[in-house]
């Protein structure tokens, strides 16, 4: 048992050492500037991103193992989704304000504010996300054509070293 003493005062001392301090709680005007910037970033269009995000792999499962089903039930499925997204915003936006707080200062944040709100910032908006999903598709095509190599190159290395995988 006395074994097993110090590796728990190890694990403490490195738990506790990683752990961040609890952040500040915004401003109330802080908060006002946050939800601004949410706004002019097109952050607030996130639950439709997120419930779209969100039913995609839903409904290609249904649609495979249901394939009898009406296209109006993958809409409604999708719309509700969606929906139930964009109710429970409000709650998910005071989770994220506090930490826009304690990654960014208040003038960083009116920077960012005074930033979308020139034709270059409402162009990001717009094409951000386009970006995004194309990078995220070429990265994961990029992947799937690194994964032979990588699969090769390791079970090389691990032959090399002895080492058999059953």
């Amino acid at each position: 048992m006395k074994r097993w003493i110090p590796i728990l005062l190890v694990a403490l001392a490195a738990l506790g050492c990683t752990m961040a301090p609890a952040a500040q709680k915004p401003s109330q005007a802080q908060r006002a500037d946050i939800e601004r910037l949410l706004a002019v970033s097109g952050a607030e269009d996130l639950a439709k991103q997120m419930g779209k995000a969100t039913a995609a792999p839903m409904l290609s499962a249904l649609e495979a193992a249901h394939p009898d089903w009406p296209s109006r039930a993958f809409d409604i499925i999708e719309e509700e989704v969606i929906s139930v997204y964009s109710e429970h915003l409000g709650a998910f936006k005071r989770r994220i304000i506090p930490l826009y707080a304690e990654h960014f200062t208040p003038a960083e944040i009116k920077g960012l504010i005074a930033f979308y709100d020139t034709d270059l910032g409402r162009k990001t908006v717009t094409v951000m996300p386009l970006l995004t999903e194309a990078t995220m598709q070429l990265s994961q095509q990029w992947s799937q054509a690194l994964t032979p190599t990588i699969e090769a190159r390791v079970m090389k290395r691990l032959e090399a070293e002895g080492i058999k995988l059953k």
